[in-house]
């Protein structure tokens, strides 16, 4: 399996000892296509859904981070769960040539919306939009076709969903 890395030099250069050493200043790894698949069958296998999967850190000390959902929501018992599975497999597998860290979670209680689908999951629930400048907070009440509709205090707002930028449920204790 295969990682891919890509490494930006800065400016970054001091001499030692006679010596010009030149430290690269960012260090980005991607997880390959290949990986993902894999680990998403691990996920699957389990029962769940894999939401993202993230690499935070450098090659020195990394997190490989597992978001993973189900419709009946994620416990501490299914993430511990699918923690074991992907050990197992990583460990056989070891596409990683340095040190790491797995972590497995929920998208948690903020969980971005991503798609229609996601909007129509959680008609009912609270959310804030951010939509071509202007920013929304309110209860989705319907989802037809591409069209979101919010309650907003006492009003109704549609809005198309190929102009949402970025959407998250709120917390049940955020104010609309």
């Amino acid at each position: 399996m295969n990682l891919i890395y890509l490494i930006i030099y800065g400016n970054i250069i001091w001499k030692e000892s006679g010596r010009r050493i030149e430290v690269p200043t960012f260090l980005f790894i991607m997880i390959s296509d290949e990986l993902k698949k894999k680990i998403e069958e691990v996920v699957e296998s389990k029962g769940f859904e894999l939401f993202s999967i993230e690499w935070k850190g450098s090659e020195r000390k990394g997190v490989l981070i597992v978001k993973i959902d189900s419709t009946a929501g994620i416990t501490v018992s299914d993430c511990e769960e699918v923690s074991k599975a992907l050990s197992i497999f990583l460990d056989m597998e070891d596409p990683f040539p340095f040190p790491y860290n797995l972590e497995v979670s929920s998208p948690g209680i903020e969980r971005p919306l991503r798609n229609v689908k996601d909007f129509e999951r959680f008609k009912g629930k609270s959310v804030i939009i951010f939509s071509e400048g202007d920013t929304f907070k309110g209860i989705i009440l319907d989802v037809v076709e591409n069209m979101i509709y919010l309650k907003i205090k006492n009003q109704i707002k549609a809005i198309n969903f190929d102009k949402i930028k970025k959407a998250n449920l709120l917390a049940p204790w955020e104010e609309l």
